[in-house]
């Protein structure tokens, strides 16, 4: 491949820095980007511009495997600025490689309310809105008002609204057909000042967030005392992996879709199986008898690889379960990208030949 010109960027790059399994990966050419002029300057190389392209943020989302035959470019684009305030709500324009993490406290110090339940998850702006994060009852489409982006084979710049963004659960355009099309660079969000505390999230093994809030704050509770109480609550689910102790990526599938029947069938074998509807983030009592016939329901997946296959706290070689949450696959730092496929298959495989229920990855397989 020839010499570049260009210091943006680089060649033969380790990624094991830049995802959150930890796993060697190399890229092809690699490039930080710090602004929208840093994305043009590349695209004016011809060669570059006609190259595959893989954009990362803090790769949480993300399992690369082997060599990736691509341009990498790492978004460090940041700020967070106010364009419009009333008495009501806040709209904030921010750069998406900004920590989310960090945005979330800035809005939670400021009284504002949105982003409170999506606490602790880890990774940037950008990437959270691209796979439309999802925690305790909110969602990160519920904010957007509008995502701007650069095409990347082109160099055209495009201002998406939320209803063009294709947002469902823990999915988006950005990450499926849209999928290393478009460079994000900013997402102007709306945040309420007058926020609705919502405490109805409960899990079969974390407990409820209306039980764990009262042994720390007091009634009229505020968005500050739902991040701290989620914060411990997620601090304590996942554990050593969030001190640095092992590789993750948060969840690494989404709870699954599945009918009534099928609920009722897979409650034959787990009584307490925890469910809620398809359509919104509620979390409704345990009344499946109330819904009609053929109704989907989208169950814990969590709670199934627990009880039914006892997966929490198993490994094979250098990748495992959480102990703490059986969604989390967690890795020692020496794991390789496919050793890390293998046992994800693994696991897919085994919920397909026992309840006949495909299940889909929240985590990007990048594999070239």
């Amino acid at each position: 491949m020839p010499k570049h010109t260009y210091t943006l960027t680089r060649e033969n790059v380790s990624l094991k820095p830049y995802n959150g399994y930890r796993v060697e990966a190399t890229a092809k050419l690699f490039a930080p980007i710090h602004s929208g002029s840093d994305i043009m300057t590349i695209l004016q190389s011809r060669t570059i511009r006609d190259m595959p392209k893989l954009v990362l943020g803090q790769g949480f989302n993300t399992l690369p495997i082997g060599n990736i035959d691509r341009l990498v470019m790492l978004n460090k684009i940041k700020g967070v600025a106010m364009v419009d305030e009333t008495d009501d709500y806040v709209i904030l324009k921010v750069g998406t490689g900004e920590d989310w993490i960090n945005l979330v406290r800035y809005t939670v110090k400021r009284g504002w309310g949105g982003m409170e339940n999506m606490t602790m998850i880890y990774g940037t702006v950008g990437s959270s809105v691209a796979q439309n994060i999802a925690a305790y009852g909110q969602q990160t489409s519920d904010l957007v008002v509008d995502v701007e982006a650069v095409e990347l084979s082109t160099g055209k710049l495009h201002k998406f609204t939320a209803d063009q963004c294709g947002y469902e659960y823990r999915e988006s355009f950005f990450k499926n057909k849209w999928f290393g099309k478009y460079f994000l660079t900013y997402v102007t969000l709306k945040l309420t000042k007058k926020p609705k505390v919502d405490l109805t999230y409960w899990s079969y093994k974390h407990g409820a967030v209306s039980t764990e809030i009262k042994k720390m704050a007091r009634e009229p509770f505020t968005v500050a005392d739902i991040e701290r109480t989620l914060r411990i609550m997620r601090l304590n689910k996942f554990g050593d992996a969030l001190k640095g102790s092992y590789g993750m990526c948060g969840s690494h599938f989404k709870n699954p879709n599945i009918t009534k029947e099928k609920y009722l069938e897979i409650r034959a074998e787990m009584p307490a199986l925890q469910y809620y509807p398809v359509e919104g983030m509620k979390y409704p009592p345990n009344d499946i008898d109330a819904l009609p016939d053929g109704a989907m329901v989208r169950v814990s997946l969590a709670h199934i690889f627990d009880e039914v296959f006892k997966f929490r706290n198993y490994w094979e070689g250098h990748v495992g379960v959480s102990e703490n949450q059986a969604l989390n696959i967690y890795t020692d730092g020496e794991a390789s990208g496919q050793e890390v496929l293998d046992f994800t298959d693994m696991m897919v495989r085994k919920m397909k030949e026992r309840f006949d229920v495909d299940i889909e990855r929240e985590v990007k397989v990048i594999k070239d």
